[in-house]
Protein backbone atom coordinates (compact mmCIF):
# COMPACT_ATOMS: atom_id res chain seq x y z
CA UNK A 1 0.00 0.00 0.00
CA UNK A 2 2.87 2.25 1.03
CA UNK A 3 4.90 1.56 -2.42
CA UNK A 4 1.40 2.62 -4.46
CA UNK A 5 0.57 5.51 -2.62
CA UNK A 6 4.42 7.61 -2.05
CA UNK A 7 6.24 5.33 -4.86
CA UNK A 8 9.37 3.84 -4.27
CA UNK A 9 11.36 4.13 -0.75
CA UNK A 10 14.90 5.32 -0.37
CA UNK A 11 17.89 3.44 1.23
CA UNK A 12 20.21 6.04 3.23
CA UNK A 13 23.75 5.09 2.61
CA UNK A 14 24.52 3.97 6.36
CA UNK A 15 21.40 1.15 6.06
CA UNK A 16 22.63 -0.03 2.39
CA UNK A 17 25.43 -0.97 4.34
CA UNK A 18 23.78 -2.58 6.91
CA UNK A 19 21.99 -4.71 4.86
CA UNK A 20 24.65 -5.69 2.47
CA UNK A 21 26.15 -6.48 6.06
CA UNK A 22 23.50 -8.66 7.67
CA UNK A 23 20.90 -10.21 5.02
CA UNK A 24 22.65 -12.97 3.04
CA UNK A 25 18.99 -12.88 1.51
CA UNK A 26 18.75 -9.43 0.13
CA UNK A 27 19.26 -9.16 -3.63
CA UNK A 28 21.02 -6.47 -5.52
CA UNK A 29 20.73 -4.48 -8.73
CA UNK A 30 22.93 -2.13 -10.06
CA UNK A 31 21.30 -0.37 -12.67
CA UNK A 32 24.16 1.21 -14.76
CA UNK A 33 25.26 -0.35 -18.36
CA UNK A 34 26.85 -3.40 -18.57
CA UNK A 35 30.43 -1.87 -19.85
CA UNK A 36 30.08 0.31 -16.44
CA UNK A 37 29.47 -3.40 -14.05
CA UNK A 38 32.18 -4.93 -16.20
CA UNK A 39 34.50 -2.39 -14.73
CA UNK A 40 32.99 -2.44 -10.83
CA UNK A 41 30.08 -3.39 -8.96
CA UNK A 42 29.66 -4.73 -5.70
CA UNK A 43 30.32 -8.35 -5.15
CA UNK A 44 27.25 -10.21 -5.26
CA UNK A 45 25.12 -7.83 -7.18
CA UNK A 46 23.61 -8.15 -10.65
CA UNK A 47 23.35 -6.01 -13.45
CA UNK A 48 19.98 -5.00 -14.18
CA UNK A 49 21.13 -2.49 -16.75
CA UNK A 50 18.44 0.48 -17.26
CA UNK A 51 19.29 1.17 -20.33
CA UNK A 52 17.84 -2.86 -21.53
CA UNK A 53 14.58 -2.68 -19.89
CA UNK A 54 12.31 -4.07 -19.66
CA UNK A 55 14.09 -7.32 -20.68
CA UNK A 56 16.92 -7.13 -18.29
CA UNK A 57 14.72 -6.97 -15.43
CA UNK A 58 13.04 -10.29 -16.84
CA UNK A 59 15.95 -11.98 -16.82
CA UNK A 60 17.09 -10.33 -12.91
CA UNK A 61 17.55 -13.61 -10.52
CA UNK A 62 14.41 -12.65 -8.72
CA UNK A 63 13.23 -14.50 -6.10
CA UNK A 64 9.95 -16.55 -7.27
CA UNK A 65 8.55 -18.04 -3.65
CA UNK A 66 8.85 -15.00 -1.76
CA UNK A 67 7.53 -11.20 -2.90
CA UNK A 68 8.56 -9.72 0.39
CA UNK A 69 12.58 -10.50 -0.64
CA UNK A 70 14.69 -7.33 0.09
CA UNK A 71 15.76 -5.82 -3.14
CA UNK A 72 18.00 -3.04 -2.91
CA UNK A 73 19.02 -0.88 -6.31
CA UNK A 74 21.55 1.52 -7.24
CA UNK A 75 22.46 2.86 -10.29
CA UNK A 76 25.26 5.64 -11.50
CA UNK A 77 23.23 8.35 -10.25
CA UNK A 78 20.43 8.51 -8.37
CA UNK A 79 17.60 9.18 -11.53
CA UNK A 80 19.23 5.99 -12.41
CA UNK A 81 18.48 3.82 -9.25
CA UNK A 82 15.29 5.79 -9.10
CA UNK A 83 14.27 4.79 -12.58
CA UNK A 84 14.66 1.25 -11.65
CA UNK A 85 12.77 1.33 -8.42
CA UNK A 86 10.21 3.03 -10.78
CA UNK A 87 10.04 -0.42 -13.05
CA UNK A 88 10.67 -2.82 -9.72
CA UNK A 89 7.19 -1.00 -9.00
CA UNK A 90 5.25 -2.86 -11.93
CA UNK A 91 6.30 -6.00 -10.59
CA UNK A 92 4.72 -7.65 -7.87
CA UNK A 93 7.87 -6.78 -5.20
CA UNK A 94 7.32 -5.25 -2.20
CA UNK A 95 10.31 -4.73 -0.21
CA UNK A 96 12.01 -2.61 -2.87
CA UNK A 97 14.23 0.52 -1.88
CA UNK A 98 16.86 2.36 -4.02
CA UNK A 99 19.84 4.27 -2.87
CA UNK A 100 19.80 8.29 -3.77
CA UNK A 101 23.40 8.90 -4.54
CA UNK A 102 26.15 8.28 -7.03
CA UNK A 103 27.71 4.80 -7.51
CA UNK A 104 31.20 6.32 -6.17
CA UNK A 105 29.98 7.04 -2.85
CA UNK A 106 28.41 3.69 -2.66
CA UNK A 107 31.68 1.87 -3.56
CA UNK A 108 33.73 4.11 -1.51
CA UNK A 109 31.88 3.67 1.44
CA UNK A 110 31.47 -0.40 1.02
CA UNK A 111 35.41 -0.93 0.48
CA UNK A 112 36.05 0.78 3.41
CA UNK A 113 33.72 -0.75 5.48
CA UNK A 114 32.22 -4.35 4.55
CA UNK A 115 33.97 -7.17 2.69
CA UNK A 116 33.18 -9.43 0.00
CA UNK A 117 29.93 -10.95 0.36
Amino acid sequence: MWRALSGPVEIELEGILRVYKIDQTAVFFDARSEEEFSKQSLPGTYNVPLDKLPSSLREAPLPVNDFNTRIILFGRDARQARALADAMGRTPYQNVSYFPDTFEALAAAAKTQIKDR
